[in-house]
């Protein structure tokens, strides 16, 4: 599923355009569709939906005119936002089909409620990394057979 397929939500038979894909840390990735058709002549809302549940109708329904800028940040990132200094951890990366990327940032304060504070998701562009995540490598398999498989010793009686 790629930015300017059309997809169709497979539980509510909702038809529409995917207009920006966010991945998230925990991997429940979402895809925002908009639908082509017109409501009272205007556009109607952007609607988000878990990727499971959309299933592609056509691959390039609208072309996707811009190519996808490299974004050097990654999820898991500790960042700040150069603006307004909001510091946090990188919980989602949504690619836009206009070129737009925003980054979802999830600090560690609390409000004077003790609740989570408030997810910001700036531009990219205005986001220094301050630590990066440690990338954790796949081991090495140089392939070949396997060793031959163990016996297991008689049971005494």
């Amino acid at each position: 599923m790629y930015l300017g397929d059309k997809v169709k939500d497979v539980i509510a038979g909702f038809e529409g355009v995917v207009v920006s894909y966010t991945k998230y840390l925990h991997n429940s990735d979402t895809v925002g569709v908009r639908s082509q058709e017109l409501k009272d002549g205007m556009p109607q809302d952007l609607v988000w939906f878990d990727t499971p549940q959309c299933e592609v109708i056509q691959e390039k329904a609208v072309p996707c005119l811009l190519p996808l800028p490299e974004c050097n940040i990654t999820l898991g990132d500790l960042v700040q936002d150069t603006i307004t200094g909001y510091k946090g951890v990188v919980i989602g990366i949504t690619h836009w089909i206009n070129g737009c990327v925003r980054i979802g940032i999830q600090s560690k304060d609390r409000d004077k409620d003790n609740s989570p504070a408030q997810q910001e998701w700036p531009p990219a562009g205005q986001i220094e990394v301050i630590k990066k995540v440690k990338e954790e490598k796949a081991p090495v398999r140089t392939g070949g057979p396997m060793s031959p498989p163990k016996q297991q010793a008689n049971p005494k009686f």
